[in-house]
């Protein structure tokens, strides 16, 4: 591959136009030169609204990549991208080179009937252990994930300041690891869970000591500074 261009951008101030005497004087004076007309009010900022196409709270397209038969054809085109596989010792399928930024994506051919069946919502990019999980034909539940348990709302995360009540109102399907290693595509060490559970894996050191069920930790969390005593919570 070329290697990747990276373009400058100043983020320094723009340099302003030298003060006339007139302008100079009335900046000294506080006041506005005659000719000068009067500043206009700023309108409030519009806020942005950041939509999180094909992510995890918007999984309306998986369970058709899989399911619905005008789409083998596609999915069995995203899984041949998949390749290059690594057994680890620990049983984790690793896809070698893979980083987030080089997901797999649909060829031109197949983009059109790819939102026609699995609607506008479908993502350009897939990950590769959810490629692996449509290819091994493991389906997203179809019911909504329940919502935090309210006796575990106290817990504190890892990834909020805040506790998951007052970050999480409602909880939506993601594909958790089991063995804790993001990059793995192994399906039996993945699974659709609640993002609240998801979470709380991050806090588990693994071993006898996991008392996530059914389906408990394979391994210790890669960063364990942060492990909550989950026997208290049960």
């Amino acid at each position: 591959m070329p290697p990747k261009t990276q373009s400058t951008i100043n983020f320094g101030a723009a340099k302003r136009p030298a003060l006339t005497e007139t302008s100079a004087n009335a900046s000294v004076l506080g006041k506005r030169p005659a000719t000068e007309s009067p500043a206009p009010e700023l309108e409030p900022p519009t806020k942005i609204t950041k939509v999180n196409i094909g992510g995890a709270s918007q999984l309306s397209w998986y369970n058709p990549l899989h399911q619905n038969p005008r789409a083998s054809a596609i999915l069995q085109h995203l899984a041949s991208k998949v390749s290059n596989t690594v057994v680890e010792p620990s049983g984790c399928i690793t896809v070698a080179g893979f980083t987030e930024s080089t997901r797999p994506q649909a060829d031109l051919r197949y983009r059109p009937l790819l939102k026609e069946v699995c609607g506008p919502e479908t993502p350009e990019r897939f990950s590769p252990y959810v490629i692996s999980m449509a290819a091994n034909g493991v389906a997203l539940p179809a019911e909504k994930p329940p919502r935090y348990p309210a006796e575990l709302r106290h817990v504190k995360q890892k990834r909020a300041s805040t506790d998951t009540a007052g970050n999480e109102k409602d909880a939506t399907w993601v594909c958790s690891h089991l063995c804790h290693f993001k990059r793995c595509i192994n399906p039996a060490h993945l699974r659709w869970e609640p993002s609240w559970m998801n979470r709380l894996r991050d806090n588990c050191p693994g071993g006898a000591a996991c008392v996530h069920r059914p389906d408990p930790c394979l391994a210790p969390h890669r960063d364990t500074s942060e492990l909550i005593d989950w026997t208290a919570y049960l």
